[in-house]
């Protein structure tokens, strides 16, 4: 692979991509990662890439990834884990495509039924929450309608929910609300999130988060 070639990656946090590149490990990429939280975030990444003496390979940008600063067919790889679903499965395949060069990659992450049914409470929630979930082969069937090829899926791990999200998270609510005691809002905030981690451990094997990966 050249050094010319382009990897976006499109973020709301800290991402993957952008630790392995700053770990110096051996990506043949470019990095350009959009994010949506502030500056605060790019300073994070770029203090840490200077560090890790890849600064010249890595550039952060606070954007929409509903309306990405690139030109058409510019780019080599998309990659968004947990993500896409800010402007939708569906409507982030369909635009990101045009970023891509010919034979160009998307690799996102996306929460998906493992299933054809699922219990009604847990169906109730997520149709709340993210009314685009669907099964695998839907998913997959849009990214074939839209013109993707050699399309493979796998299923993140559970511990990828509990272990690295639900475990850490219950931390950051006890300090969080030590911090507002006595603010509804906060507290309903962290009910809510409580519930989600609940819900997830009592229907872990109907849903979970899959990686799309798909060729222009």
């Amino acid at each position: 692979m050249s050094s010319e070639q382009l990897l976006a990656e499109n973020r709301c946090r800290s991402g993957r991509v952008a630790g392995n590149v700053e770990n110096g490990n051996a990506w043949s990429y470019s990095l350009v990662r959009v994010d949506d939280v502030g500056c605060w975030e790019r300073r994070l990444v770029c203090g840490r890439c200077r560090m890790a003496g890849v600064a010249n390979r890595v550039e952060g940008i606070v954007g929409d990834m509903g309306n990405l600063p690139f030109g058409t067919e510019s780019l080599d790889v998309i990659w968004s884990e947990g993500a896409i679903y800010n402007i939708g499965f569906e409507r982030g395949m369909r635009e990101w495509r045009n970023y891509l060069k010919e034979g160009g990659h998307v690799a996102v992450s996306e929460a998906s039924w493992l299933g054809e049914s699922r219990p009604e409470e847990i169906e109730r929630f997520w149709h709340d929450a993210y009314p685009e979930i669907d099964t695998i082969a839907n998913k997959t069937a849009i990214m074939q309608q839209l013109g993707y090829t050699d399309i493979k899926t796998f299923v993140l791990p559970e511990t990828c929910w509990t272990t690295h999200f639900y475990q850490p998270q219950a931390e950051a609510q006890r300090l969080f609300l030590e911090r507002y005691p006595d603010n509804k809002t906060a507290q309903n905030l962290v009910e809510n999130q409580r519930h989600e981690a609940q819900l997830y451990d009592q229907y872990h094997e109907y849903y979970g988060y899959v990686f799309y990966i798909g060729k222009k």
